[in-house]
């Protein structure tokens, strides 16, 4: 899976415009769901429930980063020069942005909320 990531994002960064057949994703989903799915059966089903609390503890761990991803990039892309930023979490990315601002001593008199 990392190989079609890399050359695709390769690709993409080199510029060439390289798009998504419409319906590709939905189908991917399909085949990698289905690939997981064969691999539950009734005989891992007790060795799964041995491991739910790390399993829960990795789930809250990839929200987590994620979480903190998404408010790390949006601050970047502001410090880039960015005026615009959609995010779905708008005060505590305007705050981490504030707090960017703070720490390269940047003017906020034109930021507006």
């Amino acid at each position: 899976m990392l190989g079609p990531l890399i050359s695709v994002a390769l690709v993409r960064v080199l510029g060439v415009p390289v798009e998504a057949p419409p319906g590709a994703r939905q189908i991917g989903q399909w085949v990698i769901g289905a690939t997981l799915g064969l691999f539950f059966s009734p005989q891992v089903v007790p060795h799964m429930l041995g491991w739910w609390p790390l399993l829960i503890a990795g789930a809250m761990f990839a929200i987590a980063f994620s979480y903190v991803g998404a408010l790390a990039l949006a601050t970047l892309a502001v410090a880039s020069g960015a005026r615009i930023v959609r995010c779905h979490d708008v005060a505590e990315t305007l705050d981490a942005v504030k707090v960017a601002w703070a720490v390269a001593g940047v003017n906020q008199g034109a930021l507006t909320e």
